[in-house]
């Protein structure tokens, strides 16, 4: 959503109008250093905990989904229309087969675009402290990463002496995304901060029927507890190295952690699922649609008479109108 944002800003917008949005959602402060950070190699990651720009889409929104409770109060908040909470909808692969390996190594893989806060590095680190993971495991990477970041991580696979127990592929080919779940015994799907309403990553692995460790935060956090295994960050080194090695020893709770998530993808997540429950949410927002129209037309009326956005005038006008027409639109 940052990018849309900036790449609307460079076709529609001018500097100030830009500028007025993001301090109307974050504040001055936040404003300032948004667009000073924009040229930094971590700005992505300080927007995903600073400045998402959600509220930005959901205040020109006639309805809006959260993917998971995560994201939900967001919306509402910033949404006129009405808010529900819908599973990400997700098919599953079909015919898997589970794939050995010939080295008879315990597989962990990490998949998506590989920066910072997926936490890779965790990984490593985990299994560079741990005997028992450095011998009996191989930690694959799959998915973008960016040069700068991939040499990083290089770096620190040498130095941890990993230089075969952990291989970063970057990206490859739907066949190969694949096998390479197919052959994973164990996923990382860690993240921190979560940035994202839920985990495309992370449901498919569950789609697959593997064991999954998860940070204790955001979507992943919804995820029942006997279906992953969570982390908390305070604790990440610590509980890392445990979970990963419980995993790694027990074949019999690898694969029945596998199994309950499995079946909770496959409830919880399923297309039509998703189409079951956003239909109710359609029928609101054609219903409701006039009222979202005459709320724009008020707000185009009030930027004509020069009232800025920060006027408590706004605040109240919003109020009111939403106690007049919109007490009936569901906010799950």
């Amino acid at each position: 959503l940052v990018d849309l944002f900036l790449g609307w800003y460079a076709t529609e917008l001018n500097r100030p109008l830009a500028r007025r949005i993001v301090a109307s959602i974050y504040g001055e402060q936040v404003a300032n250093e948004f667009w000073l950070r924009t040229v930094d190699p971590d700005f992505k990651e300080w927007a995903g905990s600073h400045a998402t720009l959600t509220e930005w889409v959901a205040r020109k929104a006639l309805a809006a989904v959260a993917h998971s409770e995560f994201y939900r109060q967001r919306l509402v908040n910033s949404s006129a229309g009405p808010v529900t909470v819908i599973p990400l909808a997700s098919n599953a692969p079909a015919n898997i087969a589970r794939i050995q390996g010939q080295n008879g190594r315990v597989r962990i893989l990490s998949v998506g675009i590989v920066n910072p806060n997926k936490r890779v590095e965790a990984v490593i680190n985990a299994v560079a402290g741990s005997s028992m993971l450095r011998t009996r495991c191989e930690y694959n990477i799959v998915g973008h990463i960016e040069p700068l970041y991939r040499a990083r991580l290089e770096s620190l696979i040498t130095d941890s002496g990993l230089l075969d127990v952990v291989h970063v592929h970057g990206e490859v080919s739907d066949f190969e995304l694949h096998w390479r779940f197919a052959e994973a015994d164990i996923l990382a799907c860690l993240r921190w901060p979560a940035l994202e309403g839920a985990s495309g990553s992370c449901i498919e692995a569950m789609s697959y029927g593997k064991a999954i460790i998860v940070t204790d935060t955001g979507f992943y956090s919804s995820i029942p507890s006997d279906c992953v295994l969570k982390v908390s960050y305070a604790r990440e080194a610590q509980e890392l190295v445990q979970r990963l090695e419980m995993v790694a020893l027990d074949v019999k709770k690898r694969d029945a952690l596998g199994k309950r998530a499995l079946e909770w993808a496959r409830r919880e997540h399923a297309p039509e699922t998703y189409a079951e429950r956003i239909e109710p949410l359609l029928g609101a927002a054609v219903e409701e649609r006039p009222a979202a129209e005459a709320l724009k037309q008020i707000g185009l009326t009030l930027r004509t008479m020069g009232v800025q956005h920060d006027d408590p005038a706004v605040g109240r006008i919003g109020s009111e109108f939403r106690t007049l027409f919109c007490e009936a639109w569901p906010k799950e």
